[in-house]
Order: C-alpha cells, then structure tokens, then sequence
C-alpha cells in the first residue's frame, strides 16, 4: 500500500451513530460548511483534494450535489460495474490509494478524505498509513 496520510471525516450523534436509513441524521449548516471546507480546501490551487467513499454513501448524497463539487471523488465498491458520472470506482482501499497516488492524479491530489461509511472507516483504520481523523460531536 503507498504510503500515504488519510484525513478522515466523521460526525456522530450521542449514540455514536453516524447515519439512519442511508443519511445523516440531521441538517445542520455549520456541519456542512465545516465538510466542504474542510475536504475542498487546498495550498496549491492548481491541486485538489481526493474524497474516497463507500458506494452507500455516494448513493446517500443527493444527486444534484454528486459528485462532490473540486474535489476528486472516488467510490469504494465491489458491486457497481461502471464508474459513476463524475468519480473514479475502486474496488478497494488499497486500489483507491494506488489510483490517487499514480500519475496522471497523483500530480492532481494535495490531500485525501475518507469520508464514509462505517465500513470504509473500518477499514481503514486497520491500514498502516498515517491518518488524521476530524470528529464532529453532534448533541
């Protein structure tokens, strides 16, 4: 596996849950301005931030917002057969992070996001890259 820093984003509510039926379990601005920001964000303006996610959850982002707009998008899935419109489709992890870190993208990437589900949390961190993880508490 390249060696790598992942930043992980993640809110959860009291119960440590981090979605309900397929979606966050709430609305809140201030989170979402936080996210954007927070994975849109780059030094290099000629670069962007990659943003690696389950299938469930891209499917969980409603489709005017997909994909997630100046960032690299890449979905983790091992049922879907084509790439959705807009992102790059990894079977894996590790395929992910081979992809972000092999020319032509990796002289696009400054920095990459995992931002979901439980299952592509699980994985990862059970990997041996460095990570940073960005928790957001929501009461």
């Amino acid at each position: 596996m390249p060696d790598v820093k992942l930043n992980l984003v993640v809110a959860m509510c009291n119960n440590r849950g981090i979605g309900i039926n397929g979606q966050l379990p709430w609305r809140l601005r201030g989170d979402m301005n936080f996210f954007k920001k927070i994975t849109s964000e780059t030094k290099d303006p000629e670069k962007k931030n990659a943003v690696i996610m389950g299938r469930k959850t891209w499917f969980s982002i409603p489709e005017k917002f997909r994909p997630l707009a100046n960032r690299i998008n890449v979905v983790l899935s091992r049922e879907m057969k084509d790439s959705p419109d807009g992102a790059h489709l990894s079977r894996s992890l590790e395929d992910a992070l081979s992809l972000l870190s092999t020319p032509p993208l990796s002289d696009k990437v400054e920095s990459l996001f995992v931002i979901g589900g439980s299952a592509i949390y699980e994985v990862d961190l059970y990997t041996s890259c460095s990570r940073h993880i960005s928790l957001t508490k929501e009461l």
